[in-house]
């Protein structure tokens, strides 16, 4: 989701064929031309330095989209040096001189990094994953430093400074009876953490996301996403397998 001057909070739901957007208000689709790619697995969304918004999308064909995200218009050519499918994406504000990063990982197990205005690599190709890379979290830590948290198809964490590239500690494994972890990670009071959703117990697991140490507390539930509210204080909202919400505070 991303703020867009004139139009408000846009949604941006990957499809299979390309990226469709909604008003994230109303629910309404938005009338902008279709951003048509073939099959898309992941979005990710955020602001470019002259304020435009910007919605990225990680293509099958090993493409790598950008898109103007009130007029739909491509920002330039697809970005083409991943080998395999691209499986999932994230937008880093700030992430080189003031400017906005993207990340981008692939099937093979290959994270690389971009310019989101100049759509110019930046750095090496980051290797570690043997498998897909699923998901891809940017964490702003204290100090300035964006951490990328992403997990794959092994189920393990990896941890990489966003802006060097280098890796932050060693692979964390998440649980052998995890079947496709999902991550939700917040900074609260200085601390960084990681919720993790997904796993054979059907609770919702945290972790301290710089030590990789799984924490005693736990809450019931199969997804889950965290906020943090102006007064530093963190929501936990859980989702169980008969559809209910639920709120901790």
């Amino acid at each position: 989701m991303v703020q867009a001057k004139g139009v408000g909070s846009i949604l941006a739901v990957a499809s299979e064929s390309g990226v469709e957007c909604l008003n994230a208000v109303t629910g309404s689709v938005l009338s902008s031309p279709a951003m048509e790619a073939g099959t898309v697995w992941d979005v990710a969304a955020g602001v470019l330095p002259d304020g435009r918004a910007v919605i990225v999308g990680a293509g099958h064909h090993h493409e790598v989209h950008r898109w103007d995200a009130v007029t739909g218009e491509p920002l330039g050519v697809p970005l083409m040096e991943h080998g395999t499918s691209v499986m999932s994406a994230a937008m880093v504000p700030g992430g080189r001189g003031g400017g906005a990063l993207i990340a981008t990982g692939d099937e093979a197990g290959v994270i690389l990094r971009w310019d989101a205005a100049t759509g110019t690599r930046i750095g090496e190709r980051m290797t570690g994953p043997e498998g897909a890379v699923r998901q891809i979290v940017p964490v702003g830590l204290p100090g300035g430093h964006t951490l990328l948290a992403c997990v794959d198809d092994d189920r393990l964490l990896w941890r990489w400074d966003a802006n060097t590239g280098e890796p932050v500690g060693k692979p964390v494994p998440l649980g052998a009876g995890s079947e496709d972890p999902r991550l939700s990670v917040a900074v609260v009071n200085g601390s960084a953490y990681m919720l993790v959703s997904g796993t054979d117990d059907g609770m919702v697991w945290e972790w301290d996301l710089l030590t990789g140490t799984r924490l005693h507390a736990a809450v019931p539930g199969i997804c889950c996403d965290v906020l943090v509210r102006s007064n530093g204080q963190a929501v936990i909202a859980t989702g169980s397998p008969e559809g209910d919400l639920t709120l901790y505070a």
